[in-house]
């Protein structure tokens, strides 16, 4: 009998242990927010979705949210502000304020890398030490496997965070140390932060699945090796001002502090609020934007890389970032693993890809867009509670988002024949083409080169009212510049493209 007890003892345990690790992932759990909330809000009309989460902040103690919901074609449609960004001083939250994001971060990074990848700096499957010169990285009892830059960007590499490390790392204000700095002395042996047990998993590298933040951070390192600039200066000059994130910062210094909302924990029966950190490994947890400023990013990956005509990335890359990497659900967790963006396994089957955020010292963000249905979501809040209550707001938020993009199709019919902007251009080898007719039509479009030569029929066919999209692949064709054009009924257009290989 006590052999007995002593098993399920050690399994409970286990258990716990199991469960712990996983929300330790993103911070330590915020017990006295957790209840029931996984059930199915039902859906809701805009003023009933402001009830509802007023009074999910209300229960769980939350100081401030923001939201919105974007769509592809059109940006933002529904945005709200709840609550405070500074509760002593009654500073309500408005679309200006700066929220930490979190591990949100993690996909400026993987974008930064992947504009590198493009470049033909390297290849996924390349060994990252062919690209290290400061350290090296191997993996204890598994010393002479390649780790590959995938499995960095699919936390397949078998690093590991040494939380106790980290922690003791994150300071009130930006950190002093830099991240070569942390990186070199995390990774090579008798470095001050190196611990054989803490820093690793101990599998051979690309076989367990380990959501890493020190891993990920690598990736930014690669970033100033390539670049030859610092990470945040890299990121200014070719994500941020491109896309209009002007109020974006990785770093406190030179920020207007009294616009970041000021991050709480209810703790003792009110919400305690705490300083404003950082830590070295800054670019996977702490970067500082507003929803607005997020929203220019989130687009450019909806329209497939694009941003008011400039394209931060390829179609093709944006598409493979955001496709299942591994063949197989993340244990557990159920999502599916992108290039460092994950698809959600918990919004009901909606299956958006995105990135949800977590620091235990008052954040809790997500970021996710529905691929098909072309909407989506971002929620901040400066608190943390636990994720059943952040999922049940932004399932609240999802289902009103795919309620009124399904009703604003049907309210706001096709009016005039259209031909859009191929994406990407200029392109290599592929690009889509949309296009858009408002009743029944026998539909052409073809492909000339500069000298007005038919090249292809992309479409010849009778089609219904609608939008639609066409693929093009050139793949066999020389650089130059082509035309595209609709022809429907009375109707032309044509239009420009650029094919650069």
């Amino acid at each position: 009998m006590k052999s007995i007890t002593l098993y399920f003892t050690i399994l409970f345990l286990s258990c716990i242990n199991i469960y712990a690790q996983l929300e330790r992932l993103k911070g330590p759990i915020n017990e006295e927010a957790v209840i029931n909330d996984f059930y199915k809000p039902a859906l809701l009309d805009s003023t009933q979705l402001d009830s509802l989460i007023n009074e999910r902040m209300a229960y769980h103690h939350i100081p401030g949210l923001t939201a919105l919901i974007n769509t592809k074609d059109d940006g933002i449609i529904w945005k709200r502000n709840y609550g405070y960004r500074n509760v002593a001083l009654s500073q309500p939250v408005e679309d200006s304020t700066l929220f930490l994001i979190a591990s949100i971060s993690k996909t400026i990074v993987a974008t930064a890398i992947m504009q590198f990848w493009e470049a033909d700096s390297f290849d996924l499957d390349d060994n990252i030490n062919d690209y290290l010169d400061e350290f090296q990285i191997h993996i204890p009892y598994h010393y002479n496997d390649t780790v590959t830059i995938r499995m960095i960007m699919t936390h397949t590499a078998s690093i590991g965070d040494n939380w106790p490390v980290l922690d003791a790392l994150t300071i009130c204000g930006d950190s002093p140390i830099s991240l070569d700095t942390f990186l070199i002395n995390y990774f090579t042996p008798g470095g001050t932060y190196y611990n054989t047990a803490h820093n690793f998993v101990n599998a051979a590298p690309g076989t367990v699945w380990n959501y890493t933040n020190v891993g990920a951070s690598i990736l930014a390192y690669l970033v100033e090796k390539f670049s030859g600039m610092s990470f945040d200066q890299y990121c200014r000059e070719n994500i941020f001002n491109p896309l209009e994130m002007n109020k974006s910062s990785w770093f406190l210094q030179g920020m207007n502090l009294s616009a970041i909302a000021i991050p709480y924990q209810w703790s003792g029966g009110q919400n305690i609020p705490y300083c404003h950190q950082g830590f070295p490994v800054y670019p996977v947890v702490f970067l500082r934007t507003n929803k607005i400023e997020l929203e220019h990013f989130l687009s450019a990956y909806m329209n497939w890389g694009r941003y008011k005509g400039i394209n931060i990335l390829d179609s093709s890359t944006v598409d493979m970032m955001t496709s299942d990497q591994l063949g197989y659900p993340v244990p557990v967790w159920g999502c599916y693993q992108g290039i460092i963006w994950q698809q959600f396994a918990d919004f009901y089957n909606r299956w958006p890809w995105g990135h949800d955020g977590h620091w235990y010292t008052g954040c809790r963000t997500v970021m996710a867009f529905q691929k098909e249905e072309g909407w989506g979501v971002i929620l901040f809040m400066n608190s943390a509670p636990n994720w059943g209550v952040v999922a049940y707001i932004v399932n609240a938020i999802c289902d009103y988002a795919q309620d009124i993009t399904e009703v604003d199709e049907i309210s706001n019919p096709i009016s005039e024949f259209y031909l859009e902007q191929n994406y990407p251009n200029p392109f290599n080898p592929s690009t889509k083409i949309k296009y858009s007719i408002p009743q029944l039509s026998n539909v052409v479009i073809k492909v000339f080169d500069i000298l007005g030569n038919e090249i292809e029929t992309l479409v010849n066919e009778e089609k219904p009212a609608g939008t639609y999209e066409v693929t093009w692949n050139a793949k066999q064709l020389p650089s130059g510049v082509y035309f595209y054009q609709l022809r429907a009924g009375e109707f032309i257009q044509t239009r420009k493209m650029i094919l650069i290989k």
